[in-house]
């Protein structure tokens, strides 16, 4: 039989229903855990039927974490003519889709989390990239969880020069004959940061050189980013941002670009405001950061 929704104290009701036997009183239920332990505290009620034919219910209140689809409960039934055993568990579970952009050194993968499933066979896993089949995953290696039911993960590897933001991606599972599906489009991440005066170029040169730090998930997206600035507002020349090359960050998980940025000296001390901006076409926004110099030493 099947198994009740969980109560408000966290157990389930299981049964187990013996049919087609006689006499009416000579059956009796046992009840056992996984590991072939009787069980106590289960009910049985009194037959019902005619002609011979009885039917006979007993059920139980388990603690839903202890209702794990690895570990079934047995319910035995018997009378003079024999016994007969029944495993009790749950029954096949729906997946959970996720689909999240994992982002490393050499590439980006779209990462297809596929959790919370029962039983572990029959399921297939299909990508899509816009709409048309791409990889088949015949058996997807999943591990079980403590619940009992099993978590895998399907990975599609794309270059991170050459990600395609305009791509939409679907992760389709098929488990026992039914269609699962999730997708997303990749918006690549795309932030600006200022970082103040090099002490070295201040201290040794005489120079205010500020960092303009462009971050983001795809390493061409990063290198092709272009910074302007302004000081107040006269803008700096372009001669006066020199960029390097974009450089993967394990601690972020993205790629950054440094932009130098000389200002003028006197303009930074007197507390001009230097701002500085992107373009982020991707999301077709413009990305602006400030820095000035404040009485105290300090850079907001």
């Amino acid at each position: 039989m099947s198994h009740c929704t969980p109560d408000s104290a966290g157990f389930v009701t299981i049964g187990c229903m013996a049919r087609g036997f006689t006499p009416a009183d000579s059956l009796t239920f046992k009840w056992k855990d996984f590991a072939k332990k009787e069980l106590s505290d289960f009910v049985q009620y009194p037959a019902f039927g005619s002609g011979g034919e009885y039917t006979k219910v007993s059920h139980m209140r388990v603690r839903k974490s202890d209702w794990n689809p690895q570990k079934p409960y047995n319910c035995e039934a018997s009378n003079s003519k024999g016994t007969k055993e029944s495993p009790v568990a749950p029954g096949p579970r729906k997946p959970t889709l996720s689909l999240v952009p994992v982002t490393t050194l050499k590439s980006t993968s779209f990462m297809c989390a596929v959790e919370d499933f029962y039983p572990q066979n029959d399921l297939l896993v299909q990508w899509k990239i816009n709409d048309t089949n791409s990889r088949r995953q015949l058996k997807l290696e999943s591990k079980s969880n403590e619940q009992g039911y099993y978590n895998g993960y399907s990975f599609y590897e794309v270059s991170s020069e050459n990600l395609d933001v305009n791509t939409q991606y679907t992760c389709e599972v098929t488990h026992q004959g039914k269609q699962f599906n999730t997708m997303a489009n990749f918006k690549a991440k795309l932030s600006l940061t200022m970082k103040p005066p090099i002490q070295r170029e201040l201290f040794v040169n005489d120079k205010i050189v500020l960092q303009a730090v462009v971050s983001g998930d795809v390493k061409n997206t990063v290198q092709n980013t272009s910074v302007s600035c302004k000081v107040k507002d006269e803008r700096v020349p372009k001669e006066n941002i020199t960029a390097g090359i974009a450089e993967f960050s394990n601690d972020t998980s993205q790629f950054n670009r440094i932009h130098n940025v000389t200002v003028d000296t006197k303009k930074w001390f007197d507390g001009e405001m230097v701002t500085c901006t992107i373009r982020d076409t991707n999301n077709n926004r413009d990305i602006q950061q400030e820095i000035r110099f404040e009485k105290g030493g300090k850079s907001v």
